[in-house]
This record gives C-alpha cells, sequence and structure tokens, in this order.
C-alpha cells in the first residue's frame, strides 16, 4: 500500500462574491511528496469537511454542493496544480472547514487543522426620497433557497459617508423602512446592516439621496418605522479570510 499523501500550505479563503448565499472560496497547494518522502504520482483528490461543531466526523449539510464531505476528484480542477474550489453555505451560520487529500487507491489524509467562520449576507440598499424630510429605504433579504437564518437589520444614516448612526434596527426579513423627521433639501448617507443571530453583522455599501423641500426646519434628527415585511430576494455574501492550514498528518481510510 502506498503511503498516503500529504498536503502541502493549504489555503481557505471566503471571498466576496454575488450568489443566493455565501460562497466560500478554498483554495490550496497539492502535495508533492507523499509520508514517507516519496513523490506524489497517485493522487486521486481532495475531500472538504465542513459542520457546526469542531470535531470529526464533520458532518455538515446545508451547502449547495452537498453534505459533508464533498468528495472533489482531481479531475474537476481546470488547473490542478492550483486547486480552487467553491462551495455555497447557509448565511449566518457558524461553519468549520477542513480539507483531506486522497489517492487512487483510497488512501485518505489525516485532516487539516479548521478554520471558522460565521458568514453573515451583504445586502443591497436603494434609498429614495419620500413626503418632505423623509427618505423610504428597501433593500435585499435572504433568498427563499438560502437555508440560513437572519435575526434582524440595523439602518445607520448621516450626514456624511464616515459619520454614520444607527437610527434604529428591525427584526426578521423585513426588508423595508422609513427614515423621517429629517432636515429638508440635505443630502443623506445610509447603509443597511444585516445582523445574524450570534451578533455577527455585514454591513452594505453606502448609498445616497436628497430629501424634498421645503419640509421641517429641525437640524439633524431620525427615526426609523418599520414597513411592511418584503418578499426576500437575492442576498450578497461578503467576506475575506486567509488561513494557511497545516499539512496533514497520515490517516488510513
Amino acid at each position: 500500500m502506498r503511503a498516503v499523501v500529504r498536503l502541502a500550505a493549504l489555503l481557505l479563503l471566503l471571498s466576496p462574491l454575488s450568489a443566493r448565499a455565501a460562497t466560500v472560496t478554498l483554495a490550496w497547494d497539492p502535495p508533492t511528496t507523499n509520508t514517507d518522502g516519496t513523490p506524489v504520482d497517485d493522487l486521486g483528490g481532495y475531500k472538504v469537511y465542513y459542520g457546526t461543531v469542531n470535531t470529526p466526523p464533520y458532518k455538515g449539510t446545508g451547502a449547495k454542493e452537498g453534505a459533508s464531505p464533498i468528495t472533489v476528484p482531481l479531475s474537476a480542477f481546470a488547473d490542478p496544480s492550483k486547486p480552487v474550489y467553491k462551495m455555497t453555505v447557509p448565511s449566518c451560520l457558524h461553519l468549520y472547514f477542513t480539507v483531506t487529500a486522497y489517492d487512487t487507491s483510497g488512501n485518505e489524509s489525516d485532516y487539516s487543522n479548521s478554520v471558522d467562520k460565521t458568514i453573515a449576507p451583504t445586502v443591497e440598499v436603494t434609498v429614495e426620497p419620500d413626503d418632505d424630510g423623509t427618505l423610504a429605504l428597501a433593500w435585499t433579504g435572504l433568498s427563499q433557497d438560502d437555508p440560513g437564518a437572519i435575526s434582524g437589520y440595523a439602518v445607520f444614516y448621516g450626514l456624511t459617508e464616515d459619520s454614520l448612526t444607527v437610527s434604529g434596527k428591525v427584526e426578521g426579513q423585513v426588508t423595508s423602512a422609513e427614515l423621517s423627521n429629517l432636515k429638508a433639501d440635505t443630502t443623506y448617507y445610509v447603509a443597511v446592516e444585516a445582523v445574524c443571530p450570534d451578533g455577527t453583522a455585514k454591513r452594505s455599501k453606502v448609498v445616497s439621496a436628497i430629501t424634498g423641500g421645503p419640509g421641517g426646519t429641525r437640524p439633524y434628527q431620525g427615526g426609523c418605522s418599520v414597513a411592511a415585511s418584503a418578499t426576500p430576494t437575492d442576498a450578497l455574501a461578503s467576506l475575506a479570510l486567509l488561513v494557511v492550514l497545516l499539512a496533514a498528518r497520515r490517516r488510513s481510510r
């Protein structure tokens, strides 16, 4: 029996990508030597494990690609010398990831060390002037095919892009709100933050609008009043994480 291949430096990246749920991108250096020091000439592929508990056997579910582990044969990579694999996972779920390599005889390496992250979605926001001194906000929520859970959204606003203040919070899948009692004929900057049950949050890009006039003459102030719930639409996920995983130790399957 040949020695199980040794994984070289393995990279796991949670990178921004437009998707219906959070997209995880994994990239790593392919192994070059077996645990006995001989060159790798029978690499079969890799197995991607994920789960909500950082303990083997990492029996995660909910990814679009299937339950853990996900077997990825060498033939699935466009460039086997630079393996990259993308998978779609539920938003707002705290997940652990680890990878193994296997040879053509079915021998599998030990788990790499794990990395973990709660993957919060990023919303897209639109804002339009409504009545005098009022701005109407709408944003995208989790799509119906995203099995993740969101606790709510926080609405931020301000007179400059870098000085936003929280105006209010809405719970659940409400995807619209109204900022009222604002100063007329004034440019306001707004953003919406998706908040996961564990408190992890991701803020949207800042957008701006000018309030109508003449309107009220109150100084810079405002309040957030929740409108009716909207049908969830596509969500974007944005995260960045770069972790070097340790070389795997030998483990027979």
